[in-house]
């Protein structure tokens, strides 16, 4: 249990456990709630794989990420070398192989669209113990044929319908790569004086920190690549390839499409020696024919790209 009973501030939240609950033996006592919670969810997309048994977990866990990395828990003036986001913070500052993983591992949750396995097991109407009547036997014989068609309609509705934990994934791998940390420089004191004194000049030089996550993407190679460094993110282009012809019409895959081919040179290479850049370009052709029924972020990342 996560508790704060002084104070709104994030610095003074607390780890309570239960008399019966044993303390874990990794765990630091100096360590901050933030940066334990976020290296927790990081590990478990990391060595948990999505299954029909963890399908759900790994939803929930990446909706509770979105969630702790809204703007709404961000304090200070944005951009400033003043603003904290605890969190995403935390998650900045976790060891480059883990990062390098879990990009890897939210790019495939989109690429291969997991979805929740649907319950086919048949179920005998009647049982032996069962006394219906004939009427009865009639009436539900009769519902399940008149029902036929509309189960087999919702069936293949729900098949053909985006991952919802591909979403999610997307969400949140686009969350880290996108998010800058503003680092303030010590000030320099300038002596130059336009009025005649030699009052110094104290000049604040900010700039935004790197981005593991957002290297990692761009560092990202193809699993046919013979790649000698371990640390590298290989993905297989030719999947993300065709995931994103068939989802651009998402304004979050065209944002991903527009972080790849400006961030990823080896990407940019892959979509231009492809023979079917078509594939590609007609989804982003038909979004900027119907451009008023988009948004405006969407039209002006197509036209960049």
């Amino acid at each position: 249990l996560i508790e704060n009973s002084q104070s709104n501030t994030v610095e003074e939240l607390y780890l309570s456990l239960d008399e019966s609950e044993a303390i874990p033996s990794d765990f630091s006592r100096d360590q901050s709630i933030e940066s334990l919670i976020m290296h927790s969810m990081l590990s478990f997309i990391d060595k948990v794989d999505v299954s029909p048994n963890t399908y759900l977990l790994h939803h929930e866990l990446l909706n509770f990420m979105v969630v702790a990395m809204s703007t709404q828990l961000l304090s200070g003036p944005s951009p400033g070398p003043k603003d904290v986001h605890p969190f995403i913070d935390a998650a900045m500052v976790q060891e480059s192989s883990l990062v390098g993983l879990v990009v890897c591992k939210l790019l495939l949750n989109y690429i291969t669209q997991p979805r929740f396995p649907l319950n086919s097991d048949s179920y005998t109407i009647f049982s032996e113990g069962n006394q219906f009547g004939v009427l009865q036997r009639v009436g539900s014989a009769a519902a399940n044929f008149v029902l036929l068609p509309f189960n087999y309609f919702v069936s293949t509705s729900v098949e053909a319908s985006r991952s919802p934990l591909a979403d999610s994934s997307l969400h949140v791998l686009l969350i880290l790569i996108h998010y800058h940390k503003c680092v303030l420089v010590e000030p320099v004191k300038d002596g130059s004086d336009d009025s005649g004194t030699s009052d110094s000049v104290l000049k604040e030089n900010t700039y935004f920190s790197e981005n593991p996550y957002c290297n990692a993407l761009e560092k990202a190679r193809d699993i046919e690549w013979n790649a000698h460094n371990g640390l590298l993110v290989r993905l297989p282009f030719a999947s993300l390839f065709d995931t994103l012809g068939m989802c651009l019409a998402d304004e979050t895959a065209v944002l991903l499409l527009y972080s790849l081919v400006h961030g990823n040179s080896d990407f940019l290479e892959y979509v231009l020696v492809r023979t079917d850049v078509d594939t590609l370009l007609m989804p982003m052709l038909e979004t900027l024919y119907s451009a008023s029924r988009r948004t405006s972020n969407q039209i002006y990342m197509l036209l960049i790209i």
